[in-house]
């Protein structure tokens, strides 16, 4: 499981409200009333993700930008670690384009992959593989 900490920023419209991570704003589905300013985790899993060579437009859903560090072939899916500013993202993709470690690469994902918990993270959810 992938968490970002971060605080909840305005509230948009349709039960979704902005989060203000470390690594830019995350759009998220918010079925509780948080209120703004509270602090809060953001937890979306690794499947939930895909993996673009470009930036494209982010009017779908969030964007973070990275660096892929490692990819390992699994059979049905490829497992990913991607640096993103100081943490480490790991990415269940059903397919990737012709990535290589120490390329840029930008994880999407939609406001519905995010579950948003109150308070910080207190521990690292899922450490991550070597």
């Amino acid at each position: 499981m992938n968490v970002f900490e971060g605080t909840v920023g305005r509230e948009a419209e349709n039960g979704l409200a902005v989060v203000e991570t470390a690594h830019g704003r995350l759009l998220c589905a918010m079925p509780n009333k948080i209120a703004a300013g509270a602090a809060v985790s953001v937890a979306v899993r690794p499947e939930r993700l895909r993996a673009t060579a470009q930036r494209g437009d982010e009017t779908d859903g969030n964007v973070l930008e990275g660096e892929l560090e490692k990819a390992t072939f699994l059979g049905d899916a490829i497992d990913c670690q991607i640096r993103v500013g100081a943490q480490r993202v790991r990415a269940k993709l059903v397919q990737i384009d012709d990535f290589t470690p120490g390329h840029r690469i930008y994880l999407r994902f939609g406001p519905e992959a995010c579950v948003v918990l109150p308070g910080r993270a207190t521990a690292e959810v899922a450490p991550a593989m070597e």
